[in-house]
């Protein structure tokens, strides 16, 4: 197992003989889910044992009862063998037609594909030839007054007080550190009942698109290019990406976390989408006194996701917690009840979200996922939060 960042390392296996890459949402036992059984026997069986993938009848019945009943489902199927019926006992020819395959399977809205709500089983799914996919393009949404996320950059203040190159506050949530999306974790549940908190207002500033024209499909890493300043030498942010949609219900996409006077970046390891930190004790520096604001880009990690047409795109921006299944987070020294952010919106402090978009036809049911529903991704009924100009 892996910290979210594992989506970073999938272009560094530059030297294998053959790379099979999987990608859903879910949860950790998902790998072993009838969903994803069959390509792991398909690997073993091309590389270890070195015959055309042909599970016996008997095994696939069998392995797909165990695999419901440990996962508390009624039943399970194994899909069926991919190359058998085209290729026979032809190895050479089957294994050629495997590794001409995209390495990279990407499945969307695991939970509500298969027979069950819940199940792990994608409503569609899709291939990439590498991850982050090549064709995904860097597509910015700023911060903008009234609680907007903008697809144009705010202008600066034109010295009216009412938008432009201004500034969002919020105070540090003394209680979000130690509050957790579910109160009693089991990974054999099997449909998550998720306890998602809000934040209180003026804990947090919140920024949401118009209801989206057509889908957006967002598949790789980005991050939110963050103006922050606060009353404090150090203080932590986090970053929460979610879709509204037009029923109401809230769904959790992604969080991203950085402690801001880890801040710096490295340039050689970083691109247009992907953002690396060297959080070293030389690249350390502190926030500077009186709140002023400084550029700091706060990492989202993988996400593959369909913003459907209708939905709003949202995220909040504040201190730590309620996001996370077991985690909890322990503030810096010095932070505390009254301690207070500061976010630039506009002119020369246009904090901006970054994320890979691609172009991607989506066969998916119009219907929406239940909440709950899709596996690892919490939800609630959406709640406004009104942000306080600075």
């Amino acid at each position: 197992q892996t910290g979210a960042q594992f989506g970073e390392m999938l272009d560094h296996f530059d030297q294998a003989r053959a790379l099979k890459v999987g990608l859903w949402n879910g949860r950790h036992p998902d790998g072993y889910s009838t969903m994803n059984i069959g390509r792991l026997y398909e690997f073993l069986e091309f590389y270890v044992a070195e015959r055309v993938p042909k599970m016996p009848a008997a095994l696939s019945s069998a392995l797909g009862n165990v695999i419901a009943e440990n996962f508390g489902f009624t039943d399970g199927q194994v899909p069926p063998d991919r190359f058998a019926e085209e290729f026979g006992d032809d190895y050479d020819a089957a294994l050629d037609a495997y590794e001409r395959e995209d390495p990279v399977r990407v499945v969307f809205g695991s939970g509500t594909g298969a027979n069950e709500v819940g199940e792990p089983g994608g409503t569609f799914e899709t291939t990439f030839s590498s991850w982050p996919p090549r064709e995904a393009q860097a597509t910015k949404w700023y911060l903008d007054a009234g609680s907007k996320l903008s697809t144009e950059k705010p202008a600066a203040d034109d010295g009216d007080g009412r938008d432009g190159d201004g500034v969002d506050t919020f105070g540090f949530d003394p209680e979000a550190g130690s509050i957790t999306l579910l109160a009693d974790y089991s990974t054999l549940e099997p449909i998550q009942h998720w306890n998602w908190t809000h934040f209180p207002d003026g804990k947090a500033v919140a920024y949401e698109t118009a209801p989206l024209e057509e889908d957006v499909v967002v598949a790789g890493s980005g991050y939110l290019d963050l103006w922050v300043g606060a009353n404090a030498s150090d203080a932590d942010v986090q970053v929460t990406v979610s879709e509204v949609r037009a029923d109401g219900i809230e769904y959790l996409v992604q969080n991203g976390w950085l402690r801001l006077g880890h801040r710096a970046v490295d340039e050689d390891r970083s691109d247009e989408l992907e953002i690396v930190h060297p959080f070293t004790a030389d690249a350390y520096e502190p926030l500077p006194a009186d709140s002023e604001l400084v550029e700091a880009k706060v990492e989202l990690p993988s996400m593959g996701q369909v913003f459907r047409a209708g939905s709003r795109l949202r995220i909040v921006v504040s201190s730590p917690g309620r996001n996370h299944v077991t985690w909890t987070f322990q503030p810096p020294e010095g932070v505390g009840a009254d301690t207070t952010y500061r976010v630039g919106r506009g002119g020369e402090t246009a904090s901006a979200l970054v994320l890979p978009v691609v172009n991607l036809d989506v066969d998916a049911p119009a219907t929406p996922a239940p909440c709950p529903g899709l596996r690892g991704q919490a939800c609630r009924p959406y709640y406004p939060l009104a942000n306080h100009p600075g």
